[in-house]
């Protein structure tokens, strides 16, 4: 066998051997194979340098993907519209997708036709993006190219459709879908029944369900949980427990999303023993409880009430290896405060710092919240200013929530100053702000400014936030902070 044939043949096994690679998924070990290229002496090929430009873009190193472009054109290939394809998809994936589109206009400027994998991972990216009408230029702008969607492309825009909340067009667009003879899939439906969900039109979600099923879709996990949340969140319990059975019997093994959306819809129906007795029923099935099903149980228990039970809960928590995070921390918080411990509360502020667990806005709201309820309103001041100094912002929460604490002991001045502050940081008050104001001016006789609050309030209507604040400026003779 003379050098050439020998050279072709290992090619030949090179090929074979790294498409394995690719297609198993294997990216780094194809990586580490084309390096292996030189020592054989053989120089980089087109076919080579797309699967590795691949490789690159799939491990989310679309950076790296260039540079193997830029060495295609270097070598003079001419590079072909799967080269593209997976730089688009590299550049939505890092939501990159302005230079995405800037891309797929200069691949059609020099020549290039993209065809239905590439414009489907543009309109992909650009739905993710939130950028619903530039995707719906470029799904007609690739229709009047006489490139024909696909189920991915269908589903990349109803799923776009769905979070932008235009679902009339979402099913239209599964009807065209439809029409087209394109079947939809378990994305699709999945997809759409989720956003209805989501967005409380639960009978229309299980229409899409039932339809999903009637034409032998079969509904996979994403599709069940879907459809439990939606149930849970609209006080259908029993009902969400039935689709939970339908799941287990379909061979669809729940997850720790499906108990935990159970688990909390029967918390807010106030069924405490039935979410423990999901939540033991959920351990015994082989699905372990993890941070955010213990989170559900220490919130819904401390809104019950249930503090001993939220707090042996908790170190049932800690005693299998799970750490606490802010929310836990908050709930109990929260939940101590409520039942009036306030010094219990603090020393688990005290506690979660010592832990490095860092508090968030929702646990200095609650611990200052705490505070005004236990008559310590220079602590609540003092926290106030201590998040401030810890890099967290306040939000319009946590104003209205000094305001309301000071209203509530009459200290005008205090009010007046925070009101200023929040001006001074453009955060608007809101209507529940104004609220907190009106009630306290009211209580404390302060009736003319009461009025002319009122009568600014009914004058504003249904007008932004910045008419709130020239209405509580005014108001308060603030006109000037």
């Amino acid at each position: 066998m003379n050098p050439g044939e020998q050279q072709a043949r290992f090619v030949s096994e090179f090929d074979r051997l790294f498409t394995e690679l690719v297609r198993n998924k294997n990216y780094h070990d194809a990586i580490s194979f084309y390096r292996t290229l030189p020592f054989n002496g053989v120089a980089p090929y087109f076919f080579a340098l797309k699967l590795l430009l691949n490789c690159y873009v799939s491990l989310y190193r679309t950076g790296y993907g260039f540079g193997v472009f830029g060495v295609i054109l270097k070598m003079g290939f001419v590079p072909d519209v799967v080269c593209f394809s997976n730089l688009v998809k590299g550049l939505c994936r890092d939501r990159r997708v302005q230079e995405a589109t800037l891309l797929v206009k200069k691949m059609k400027h020099f020549g290039f036709a993209p065809n239905v994998v590439l414009y489907s991972s543009l309109i992909d990216g650009l739905c993710r993006a939130m950028k619903w009408e530039e995707a719906e230029r470029v799904y007609a702008e690739m229709k009047n190219e006489g490139v024909h969607p696909n189920v991915i492309t269908f589903s990349s825009l109803i799923q776009g459709l769905c979070r932008a909340g235009e679902f009339s067009k979402a099913k239209d667009m599964l009807d065209e879908m439809k029409m087209n003879g394109i079947s939809p899939d378990v994305i699709t439906y999945s997809s759409l029944i989720d956003g209805l969900c989501k967005s409380s039109k639960l009978e229309e979600a299980k229409g899409v369900f039932c339809e999903m099923n009637s034409n032998g879709v079969v509904p996979n996990i994403i599709t069940y949980n879907s459809v439990i949340s939606g149930l849970c969140s609209n006080g259908c319990w029993e009902e969400s427990k039935g689709i939970l059975c339908k799941m287990i019997i379909s061979g669809v093994i729940p997850d720790a999303v499906s108990y935990n959306s159970i688990i909390r819809g029967l918390f807010v129906g106030s069924k405490w023993e039935e979410a423990r007795a999901m939540f033991l029923n959920m351990d015994k099935n082989g699905v372990p409880p993890n941070e955010i099903t213990y989170n559900t149980l220490i919130h819904g228990l401390c809104k019950l009430g249930e503090l001993e039970k939220a707090k042996s809960t908790f170190c049932e928590m800690n005693s299998i290896g799970l750490v606490p995070n802010s929310r836990t921390y908050t709930s109990i918080i929260n939940g101590l405060y409520s039942s009036g411990k306030s010094k219990e509360a603090k020393s688990m502020f005290c506690k979660m710092v010592i832990s490095g667990v860092i508090p968030d806005v929702l646990t200095y709201n609650s611990i200052i919240h705490g505070s005004f309820q236990s008559g310590d309103w220079e602590e609540a001041k003092c926290l106030f200013g201590e998040m401030k100094r810890t890099g967290i912002y306040p939000s319009v929460f946590i104003y209205t929530t000094m305001v309301h604490g000071m209203c509530n002991i009459g200290m005008w001045d205090e009010v007046k100053s925070i009101l200023c502050e929040m001006m001074e940081q453009a955060v608007l008050p809101n209507g529940v702000t104004v609220n907190v104001v009106l009630s306290a001016l009211i209580r404390d006789g302060k009736r003319s400014e009461a009025s002319r609050l009122l009568e600014l309030t009914m004058e504003r209507g249904e007008k932004s936030d910045i008419d709130t604040c020239n209405i509580l400026m005014c108001a308060l003779g603030l006109d000037d902070c």
